[in-house]
């Protein structure tokens, strides 16, 4: 897809072809560690029932359908049930405002990936860490991948701490959450230990994602029937002036860091849809984003300063609220191998471990890694749970959703023009303030300027939350 919204033929190499050769040369050598980065969950759920059969060979392609539910999949999951509480530093109304600018921000640096991935052409570059070697180079590949690898782990501590929270608010007692840390970091340690049995995983993932929508769907009646029973909550203000809007941003950030999926679902499309795959693109994350918007006010309207954490805990007492309670614990539980899956892989690669031919140091590299997890899960406690996944949008998934495309898009010219051959590392870098100063092109620039603020700024309100509890 172009700038101007023209539709590229993915499937005609032939009339693209020269966009990718005629720079001369293919920067880094993208190779298998490239290519290994992708979205497993991706690439093993529901093929029966969301492909069709492709050209080659026996090879089964996701429909334009599926490929809109794993996008969907991947940016709704147990964070949305902490936006509610993000309200609380900006009000429904500068709040909602706040979700519709983020998520067009999000399209457009989302729909700037594809687009450059198109103009790239070149067949080994289908990943994000692929793409950024072939713009920016080795080091900010490598940067992408720490990201993604920090980010995964993080959402890993986080499930921990989300789940221990939910089971541990059964019991009034202060050794409850720690000993359910506990308790769940050894119920998905034997799930990791067979992270290269995907086929196995996937059926945990598909029954965290049945929980997921089973307790929206009973939050959404429940945040319903109490607002049109006992109106608006106490507490509940349109906005809020403070400079914790950063944390607001930076929580909605964790929660829309979905954007490493893309460039999987769009490779796992059937080539003759993959023209029409921008344009599901924009419609899903559209709904995504309206989706937040409506989820995220109604439960700040319904409970007001009763949010503290997770929607789910500020619930009136009931045993539908007890229900909630055990399926999203659960959903996490089950969702952990998932989000764990394509972190290990990096981490096998970077210790030199086959889980195949080395089980005993894969074995021993996955316990120390949970048993740290569940340490880190301890340390900063059951409160924390939206300061933490606000952390996690704040330091890497900022870079991820906007630095990063936004480089990309500023320096796909030179590098298609082979400048990463005259140029020295920093030289080449320095191409990035170079004109035309277009519309277009200036509009990067300011998505840089946020990225930094929002990188600052959250990390510094939400540590500063952290050591304030």
């Amino acid at each position: 897809m172009e700038q101007d919204g023209t539709v590229i033929d993915v499937t005609d190499a032939g009339k693209r072809a020269s966009r990718a050769d005629s720079s001369g040369h293919f920067c880094g050598s993208v190779g298998e560690e490239s290519l290994e980065y992708t979205d497993v969950s991706l690439n093993t759920s529901l093929r029966n029932g969301t492909s069709s059969t492709g050209g080659q060979g026996d090879r089964h392609y996701a429909s334009l359908y599926g490929a809109a539910f794993h996008i969907f999949k991947a940016n709704v999951g147990a964070g949305v049930f902490l936006l509610p509480t993000y309200y609380q530093d900006a009000g429904y109304l500068v709040g909602g405002l706040l979700v519709v600018l983020l998520g067009a921000l999000m399209i457009e640096c989302t729909v700037s990936l594809l687009h450059v991935k198109h103009r790239i052409n070149h067949v080994e570059v289908k990943t994000y860490p692929a793409v950024v070697e072939f713009v920016l180079g080795d080091y900010f590949k490598k940067f992408v991948q720490f990201s993604l690898v920090f980010t995964q782990f993080g959402f890993c501590i986080m499930f921990l701490q989300y789940a221990s929270s939910m089971f541990a608010a059964f019991f009034n007692e202060s050794w409850a959450y720690k000993v359910f840390v506990g308790v769940c970091t050894v119920v998905v340690t034997p799930m990791t230990l067979i992270s290269n049995k995907l086929h196995v995983l996937v059926y945990a993932s598909i029954l965290a994602g049945i929980f997921v929508l089973a307790v929206l769907s009973g939050i959404t009646v429940v945040d319903i029937e109490r607002l049109s029973r006992a109106g608006i909550a106490k507490g509940v203000r349109a906005a809020i002036p403070t400079p914790r809007l950063i944390v607001f941003i930076s929580g909605h950030m964790f929660s829309l860091e979905g954007i490493g999926v893309v460039l999987p679902v769009e490779n796992s499309v059937a080539p003759e849809n993959r023209a029409q795959f921008g344009k599901v693109l924009r419609y899903t994350l559209v709904a995504i984003v309206t989706f937040y918007v409506f989820f995220g006010v109604l439960g700040y309207a319904a409970y007001g300063e009763k949010l503290h954490t997770s929607v789910v805990l500020a619930l009136p007492p009931s045993g539908v609220k007890q229900t909630l309670k055990v399926l999203l614990g659960l959903s996490l539980i089950f969702g952990f191998p998932i989000q764990y899956v394509p972190a290990i892989q990096v981490m096998d690669r970077a210790f030199g471990v086959s889980i195949t031919s080395d089980k005993k140091k894969a074995f021993l590299l996955r316990v120390a890694l949970n048993a740290s997890f569940g340490l880190v899960a301890v340390f900063v406690g059951s409160d924390t749970i939206n300061i933490f996944a606000s952390f996690l949008g704040s330091f890497a998934g900022v870079h991820l959703m906007v630095t990063v495309p936004a480089l990309l898009a500023l320096q796909i010219d030179h590098a298609l023009n082979g400048d990463k051959e005259k140029y020295s590392c920093r030289e080449y870098l320095l191409l990035l303030f170079e004109g035309p100063y277009t519309i277009a092109r200036s509009q990067y620039y300011v998505y840089l300027l946020l990225a930094v603020v929002v990188w600052f700024g959250g990390l510094y309100y939400t540590l500063v939350s952290i050591f304030e509890r």
